[in-house]
């Protein structure tokens, strides 16, 4: 509680103090999200989504969260592109995710129609574990 004129107030989320929930001054809890730098209790404290040590951090793309622009948990967006998402992971397009393929903001498993060479294919959606592929697509061994 709060005091103004000697009479007890609630907490608010513009006060200027930390009080009620907030884990920083006027930030966290029930009220707006902390920026970085600020304290934190849990991610969701954060704007980053990201609490280390009780403070606010910048995203990463090995911190084992879903943050800043990621598509899925430290892959996609920003991470790209050495981190492709894994199967079943967020995504925006086919270019986030490890089998090219995205389909209502989800990675999918490599099929043998998703029109994408992903997967053991040797070209697109034939070769390995597919049909066979035709004449002037890719193999693996040299027909006779």
């Amino acid at each position: 509680m709060r005091s103004t004129d000697f009479v007890c107030q609630a907490p608010l989320c513009d006060d200027l103090e930390q009080n009620g929930l907030e884990t920083d001054v006027d930030c966290g809890g029930n009220c707006n999200q902390c920026d970085n730098g600020k304290k934190c209790i849990s991610h969701p404290d954060c704007l980053s989504k990201q609490c280390v040590g009780g403070l606010c951090r910048v995203p990463t793309c090995n911190d084992g969260v879903q943050n800043g622009t990621e598509t899925g948990e430290d892959c996609g967006g920003p991470c790209l592109p050495a981190k492709k998402c894994a199967d079943l992971l967020g995504c925006q397009t086919g270019a986030d995710c490890q089998s090219g393929v995205c389909t209502e903001f989800i990675c999918l498993v490599p099929s043998c129609d998703d029109e994408v060479k992903n997967g053991s294919e040797t070209d697109i959606d034939c070769g390995g574990p597919c049909a066979p592929c035709g004449d002037g697509e890719g193999c693996s061994a040299a027909s006779a």
